[in-house]
């Protein structure tokens, strides 16, 4: 039975959507029923539908700021070559059916006989030809190929959908229409510039013939899903606490709710969506998750805040089941850091030393010290909350005795049991003597000469004072060193030998102050620390607080820096002798580099000039980045078991570059490989039936050798094209081309 001729509104949408959707899912289901796209440009949002444009803007190499990107075969991953779906039929009950898929034998044939397929669900069509229509366009599309292009700021009038005109003789493009499909405004080396992402496309992608439309099957009785309503999970667990917490690699604690329940009684079942949000918030953040995805965590969550949790089945055809809800206060964590282990106490002048062993957890915060004058922990105070296993306790009088407990503290504000554990077991020490005047040969002794303390008379003095081994020596009214525990201070001058201190801190040789004297002076003057090198009055270097300054030429090796400030290497002037020369010329500023009579660059003031060529001379590296390409497809000759030459291309520098080609079979078998200058040298790769095979080799070349691809065949003969050398860098221009044969 034929349906006859049926004509149809081709930009038509008709569906329904519900208040539990996002504007997102809403507005993709609208697109896919006009293989249309959408995008934010110039303040608005643009809408395109699915149809061919012509081009009115043609891109060329002048557009260009950068290589080139060429995509011309789809990866094998992203290839479909039969495309299905479902699209609503009303004339069954407004249900979800299938369309009679779409292929291409061509396609197929292309991909080793294998089908492969995509699946489109169009929920806004409602007509079986126009559900085919659109997936012989995403059939079409899904082969197109593929171009990056940087260009410069003279594509910024473009906007993303807009069909463009490409033509790029490097590439063998010719007024080639493409659509853009990405948009990007970039800064390059402090210029913009504007990258483009471009899809092929072609009028023939839109172009539908009703012969190749299949009529859906006449049913005039609604078919109907055997259950209307969906079965939701028969119940809903939410977990928190230590079991739940997550340890970050930094050892932050991270509070989460495990969300679990029971697999629904759905025949149909897809998946399970969840949502949360806490209680005082009115939007829920949402995931969906796998039909085998019985539990789910929901973190970071907010230690002591109650949340709203709800979870529903997702089934098909796109059907949900009624939200079963939930609400849980998040508990963090409660376990105990890891307690102390022990306490070491040594004793120091009018002072104590405490130290304990290190807490092992990754969480943990600082550690609690508490000191009490009796053996009775009610009575302690907290002296200390630090980060570490010792703290030193003075000020004490001697013999004093003082007792200590310890505990550690988590990054969650747990603690840790006491150590010692009883209240009356704390851990003791007694406090040493202040060690007096008296000469001793340990420790706590001094040594003195003229001074009877630190600081007290002209002499020296040498021992333990206010909680600190200190020394003087001389006069601690007048001239005279120390060491107060801390710094050391010389009050008065220092001389070594011509090097000279004096009492303000200025340091001299031959000069007597700032620019005063020849030779070196550093140091505080007129509100500023400066320093002079040299004679003042004739060559000499100066730092005046503000700005260094050189009165003379600079020389280091062959560089020199002349008085007038111009920077040279073996030309004395500009673009005089060989070298190079940068400065100042008579008010213009110029630089001349190389030998003015043959090679050279030099900067007039005005322009800059070149003679000589400029060649990248690193040595190849196979890599993926295009820099030359035969694309002329070349027939085999006469059937012969003997290679012939077929395609070549002329390198002009030695290394190691990546050799691609493809070969068409024409039924039989043909044999292809690399050759370099009329030497074999890559692998025998062949390629049988009517197969279309890309080989790749990785050569090693020499300078001006040519690389070539050699073949011969039996029973029908091959075409070898798409021949393409790679580099692994980008060369930053294209390369031309010249094929030798």
């Amino acid at each position: 039975m034929s349906f006859g001729t049926i004509e149809q509104r081709r930009y038509t949408a008709c569906g329904t959507f519900t208040r539990d959707m996002t504007p997102k899912d809403v507005i993709e289901d609208l697109l896919k029923s006009m293989a249309g796209s959408l995008v934010w440009t110039a303040g608005q949002w643009r809408m395109t539908a699915g149809a061919y444009v012509a081009p009115t803007v043609t891109l060329t190499a002048d557009d260009l700021r950068g290589p080139v990107t060429f995509r011309n075969r789809v990866p094998r991953s992203e290839l479909t070559n039969q495309v299905r779906g479902s699209y609503v039929e009303p004339s069954r009950g407004w249900v979800v059916t299938e369309f009679a898929p779409v292929t291409d034998a061509a396609f197929v044939t292309e991909d080793d006989g294998e089908n492969i397929e995509r699946s489109v669900d169009q929920p806004w069509v409602t007509s079986a030809f126009r559900g085919q229509r659109l997936a012989k366009i995403t059939l079409l599309k899904s082969r197109a190929k593929r171009l990056s292009m940087p260009c410069k700021i003279t594509a910024l009038p473009l906007v993303a959908a807009d069909t463009v005109s490409v033509t790029l003789a490097q590439l063998g493009l010719s007024a080639a229409a493409y659509r853009i499909i990405g948009w990007k405004l970039t800064g390059d080396d402090g210029g913009l510039g504007v990258d483009l992402e471009l899809e092929e496309e072609s009028a023939d992608h839109y172009d539908w013939d009703p012969a190749d439309g299949v009529d859906p099957p006449i049913n005039n009785t609604p078919e109907l899903p055997s259950q209307l309503t969906v079965v939701a999970p028969a119940s809903m667990s939410i977990a928190s606490g230590t079991s739940e917490l997550l340890l970050a690699g930094d050892g932050t604690i991270i509070s989460r709710m495990r969300v679990t329940w029971p697999a629904a009684a759905e025949p149909s079942v897809t998946g399970y969506e969840v949502q949360w949000k806490r209680d005082a918030e009115s939007t829920y953040n949402s995931v969906t998750l796998p039909r085998d995805g019985l539990q789910y965590y929901i973190g970071p969550v907010i230690d002591g805040e109650l949340y709203q949790v709800r979870l529903r089945t997702l089934a098909a055809p796109m059907r949900r089941s009624a939200w079963v809800p939930n609400a849980h206060t998040v508990v963090g964590k409660t376990a105990a850091p890891t307690a102390p282990t022990s306490i070491g106490i040594t004793q120091l002048p009018n002072a104590l030393q405490i130290s304990w062993t290190a807490c092992p957890d990754a969480d943990y915060r600082e550690t609690e010290v508490w000191e009490a004058s009796t053996n009775d922990r009610s009575g302690a105070t907290q002296v200390a909350a630090l980060a570490g296993t010792a703290l030193t306790r003075s000020g004490f009088a001697a013999a004093a005795v003082r007792y200590y407990w310890v505990r550690h503290v988590d990054s969650s504000g747990n603690v840790s049991s006491w150590y010692p554990s009883s209240a009356t077991g704390g851990v003791s020490g007694t406090a040493g003597a202040d060690p007096g005047n008296e000469i001793t040969h340990d420790f706590t002794g001094f040594l003195a000469g003229g001074a009877s303390g630190y600081l007290s008379g002209a002499g020296y003095w040498l021992g333990y004072a206010g909680g600190a081994y200190k020394m003087h020596l001389g006069n601690p009214s007048g001239q005279h060193i120390k060491w107060d525990g801390t710094n050391f201070t010389v009050v008065g001058g220092v001389v070594a030998g011509a090097l000279t201190v004096n009492s303000s801190g200025s340091i001299a040789i031959g000069a007597t102050d700032y620019l005063t004297g020849s030779g070196f002076w550093a140091g505080y003057s007129s509100s500023a620390y400066k320093w002079h090198f040299g004679d003042p009055g004739g060559q000499h270097i100066k730092w005046d607080g503000s700005a260094l300054t050189i009165k003379g030429g600079l020389v280091a090796g062959d560089l020199q820096v002349d008085a007038g400030g111009n920077i040279r290497g073996g030309q004395t002037a500009y673009n005089t002798g060989v070298g190079f020369w940068i400065g100042k010329d008579g008010s213009t500023y110029k630089l001349s580099l190389g030998d003015p009579t043959g090679s050279y660059m030099r900067w007039t003031g005005t322009a800059f000039e070149a003679s000589g060529a400029i060649v990248d001379t690193r040595p190849f590296v196979a890599g993926s980045y295009l820099v030359a390409a035969s694309w002329t497809p070349t027939g085999m000759p006469l059937p012969s078991g003997t290679y012939a030459l077929l395609k070549a291309i002329k390198v002009p520098r030695a290394g190691t570059i990546r050799v691609g080609w493809s070969i068409a079979g024409g039924g039989g078998t043909c044999k292809t490989r690399v050759y370099v200058s009329g030497v074999a040298v890559g692998a025998e790769h062949t390629t049988t039936g009517t197969n279309i095979d890309s080989w790749s080799d990785d050569v090693t070349v020499a300078a001006a050798d040519t690389v070539e691809i050699w073949g011969w065949w039996s029973s029908a003969s091959g075409t070898v094209y798409d021949l393409t050398l790679s580099n692994a860098w980008n060369e930053n221009q294209f390369v031309v081309v010249q094929e030798t044969i």
